[in-house]
């Protein structure tokens, strides 16, 4: 299910921060960490607007694991949004420079 905007539930739960809820969705639905919304912004896209490092640490490992598995695309961070943007256009036009370090560190090709 998606709400009107086509965001899933870890769209939602990335927004509002609920960490439990993170953890659980991404080990059941790892899949989810690379849909878009209406705005083609991913969990990552939600993350960086938010500037939260906790959440982009619980999703870039979420993706190296299920990158193992073959279960999601490799570097979901690099996608463009709508705009063009990606997660660390998000995250530098929101100012929150501490999650655009931690994904260029994360990702020194960004």
């Amino acid at each position: 299910g998606r709400t009107v905007t086509k965001a899933n539930i870890l769209h939602i739960a990335v927004h509002h921060e609920l960490y439990n809820f993170i953890e659980t969705a991404l080990r059941k639905f790892p899949h989810l960490v690379c849909q878009g919304n209406s705005d083609d912004n991913t969990p990552f896209h939600i993350a960086a607007k938010r500037g939260n490092t906790r959440i982009l640490e619980l999703l870039v490992d979420c993706c190296n694991s299920a990158k193992l598995e073959e279960k999601i695309p490799s570097f979901p961070w690099r996608v463009k949004n709508s705009k063009g943007n990606t997660p660390l256009h998000v995250a530098l036009i929101c100012a929150n420079l501490q999650f655009a370090e931690k994904l260029v560190m994360n990702d020194p090709e960004l």
